[in-house]
């Protein structure tokens, strides 16, 4: 889709899609799972991929014929959502460019364009996990940054909200860090640019988000423990 250029573009994108779903305001990845689904024209199955690295594919379908949708037998019921989109997403998108079978998976696979990768990540998480709604659950009850298991809970927060599972819940609070911080430090969603971690890095800015906090306050646990562990009383 050579005319979104940008994330904002992007997440426009997306938006349309979801009102053509007919996505209530709030719902879980299960609701958006079954609304695509029930599209016309598409048919989604369920296979034991042989790589369990692989989540899912698709194939646009022939003139008269349905788009197929492969999913991985393996994936939860709150994985579903986010992987069915995905790969809808490019039969939505993408179907002209001369790359189907798409691919999708824990890894990057040779063939696959990362562009196209970056519009079916993030379109599919703007699809499940609002942009802004995701900013308002933040502000509803601000983490400490300082406490792990205030960020941790956070995240589960998140997960529920959504239905997704919590590793998609780290990968969101990881892309919306820059949204994140403008927002905690007061900016209105209506005055916040929407920049990708590319566009970031363009333009020299340095954002940590909520989900790194967590980590290196892990770090700073493990490595104390460890030092406690070493004392010769």
């Amino acid at each position: 889709m050579s005319q979104i250029r940008n994330k904002a573009e992007l997440y426009q994108a997306a938006a349309a899609l979801r009102r053509q779903l007919c996505l209530p305001e709030r719902c879980t990845s299960g609701a958006v799972f079954d609304r695509i689904q029930s599209q016309p024209g598409i048919q989604i199955a369920f296979l034991p991929f042989q790589s369990p690295a692989l989540r899912g594919m698709c194939s646009p379908g022939k003139p008269g014929q349905e788009d197929i949708i492969l999913l991985s037998s393996r994936l939860t019921g709150r994985e579903r959502g986010f992987y069915a989109v995905h790969e809808w997403l490019h039969l939505c998108w993408h179907r002209d460019a001369s790359k189907s079978p798409f691919l999708c998976g824990e890894y990057r696979f040779p063939q696959q364009d990362s562009f196209l990768e970056w519009q079916a990540n993030e379109g599919a998480a703007e699809i499940l996990m609002p942009w802004r709604q995701v900013v308002e659950l933040v502000l509803e009850c601000p983490p400490d940054p300082d406490s792990r298991e205030s960020l941790i809970r956070l995240r589960l927060r998140l997960a529920d909200r959504f239905g997704v599972s919590d590793q998609m819940a780290a990968v969101r609070l990881e892309s919306l860090r820059y949204e994140i911080a403008c927002a905690l430090e007061g900016q209105s969603p209506d005055t916040i640019e929407l920049l990708s971690v590319r566009e970031q890095q363009r333009r020299g800015i340095q954002t940590q988000s909520l989900e790194e906090k967590a980590r290196l306050l892990f770090a700073r646990e493990q490595e104390y423990h460890r030092r406690l562990r070493n004392i010769d009383i």
